[in-house]
């Protein structure tokens, strides 16, 4: 009942959206028209599967074609060179229909040989074995109460006293400024610092929020460290990734209200990011309340919208316009680049030689500024290059994902059945934040951080497997003396 009402309600939406664009833009009323229900269809079928990599793979790619598409060809006078550049794309609807046939059919043979690779790459315990669940009793309501308060507690605390002053400490000192260089700090902390605000920060409140009550008043303290961390640091990702905690226990907790409230939020947080660049590029000196100011006052002024928050939101998750440019360029000897890409855990360079000037004709060197495409535009580059390649790098992805997926669930299985984590925490943050990491490493074209914890799974699991057999070992010496 509930996802039959949660269908009609975003069915309703689209609609609307759809009668919108049909009095505004009929070229984004049919891309919307169109690609809403073969995404969509594909996008079910993927999270209907139990491989919860493939669901967050899927979920990306919906969220940037069938969403991020029509806000593209919406805002296409923004595109043209550059960050925006398209290459030689004239914004004609059948050619960008011609595109699309190819990222349909990519997708679409990615999901179903996922989901045949499932089938003989299928774990023992297709999730944390109901006998486990069994055990694990849920413990009386006063002391589960105590320990949602102690857990509210400590993730009041890590915000306040440890994740807000490291981005106090990054923003005055230009670290990780999206656009800005500095000298790196000893001992590698600038990476340190980096990837703790991008993904260990964002883990661990993850982890937190689970625990506790999820009142409103943790809702409002991760939300005001997102757009700090956003306007700290330039980077949209970063404000993102900060409020996906709150995103996601809304949604599985059905608390609608407080849903839209994180909508509206991200909405709101992207344009005061996006606004606060000006003020972080043109001062030597950064003030976080100078830097809302300015990023607010644009707001007002018009400056930037609604509208360009949501396209912008879903086209960061490499959608329409990484797919025209991908179809533009052609690799000659493509089956070395197939291999070297997924070898090399998905490096650029092994498909495009300089992305930069290949395919937005900018030299990057040594500025804080970056590009890159998802794995999806290097499958369209290779299989438009060579069809011949296009069911040996779909089979790869493909069983990339699966076993993947298999690793996790045997990992969170041994940890369950170790006692090591509940299984409420298996099955619910520990099973999201990990299979959506694997998820989106794979669908961004990081592969080589798919490789790091696939790894790290496989170091758990074999670890896990030699102390079972050395117990077992311990116990049969001493039954027989």
């Amino acid at each position: 009942m509930y996802i039959a009402k949660r269908g009609a309600f975003v069915l309703a939406v689209w609609l609307l959206w759809l009668g919108y664009l049909a009095l505004t833009d009929t070229g984004a009323f049919w891309i919307s028209l169109v690609l809403v229900p073969i995404f969509g269809a594909i996008t079910w079928s993927a999270i209907r599967s139990r491989n919860i990599v493939l669901q967050a793979y899927a979920v990306f790619m919906f969220v940037a074609h069938a969403i991020g598409a029509p806000f593209l060809w919406l805002s296409r006078s923004n595109y043209g060179s550059g960050f925006g550049s398209v290459g030689n794309f004239e914004f004609d609807l059948a050619e960008f229909f011609l595109i699309y046939v190819w990222v349909v059919t990519l997708y679409a043979a990615l999901v179903w040989g996922t989901r045949k690779l499932d089938v003989y790459i299928k774990p023992k315990h297709g999730n944390v074995p109901k006998s486990v669940q069994q055990t694990h009793h849920t413990p009386p309501a006063l002391t589960s109460r105590n320990s949602a308060r102690i857990y509210g507690a400590l993730l009041i605390g890590f915000i306040i006293f440890i994740m807000v002053p490291l981005n106090v400490f990054m923003a005055y000192n230009n670290i990780g400024t999206l656009g800005l260089l500095r000298d790196p700090l000893p001992y590698r902390l600038t990476g340190i610092l980096y990837y703790t605000r991008l993904y260990f920060g964002p883990l661990l409140i993850v982890l937190l929020f689970s625990k506790s009550n999820r009142n409103w008043k943790l809702v409002a303290v991760i939300l005001g460290y997102a757009f700090m961390a956003g306007l700290g640091s330039a980077s949209r990702t970063v404000l993102l990734i900060s409020m996906f905690p709150v995103g996601y226990f809304a949604t599985i907790d059905r608390q609608q209200v407080r849903l839209g409230l994180v909508v509206a939020s991200g909405v709101l947080g992207f344009l005061l990011t996006s606004g606060s660049r000006d003020y972080t590029f043109s001062n030597e000196t950064f003030v976080f309340g100078e830097a809302f100011g300015v990023a607010f006052s644009l707001l007002l002024d018009g400056h930037i919208s609604v509208f360009d928050a949501i396209g912008g939101i879903a086209n960061r998750f490499y959608g329409a316009q990484d797919m025209i440019l991908a179809y533009q360029y052609i690799r000659e000897d493509n089956w070395t680049a197939m291999a070297n890409y997924f070898m090399s855990g998905g490096r650029a360079n092994s498909v495009v030689p300089d992305l930069g000037r290949d395919f937005f004709n900018m030299n990057l060197e040594g500025t804080g500024f970056g590009v890159g495409i998802g794995t999806m535009a290097y499958l369209l580059i290779l299989s438009h290059s060579n069809i011949l390649v296009m069911p040996f790098a779909i089979l790869i992805q493909s069983f990339l994902i699966s076993a993947g997926n298999k690793l996790l669930m045997k990992f969170l299985a041994r940890t369950v059945a170790t006692n090591l984590v509940s299984h409420s925490v298996a099955r619910g943050p520990l099973q999201m934040v990990l299979g959506g990491y694997m998820g989106f490493s794979l669908y961004s074209s990081s592969i080589n951080n798919f490789y790091f914890i696939a790894q790290l799974l496989l170091i758990a699991l074999l670890l896990h497997s030699l102390f079972k057999n050395f117990e077992a070992a311990n116990r049969q010496y001493a039954r027989k003396h």
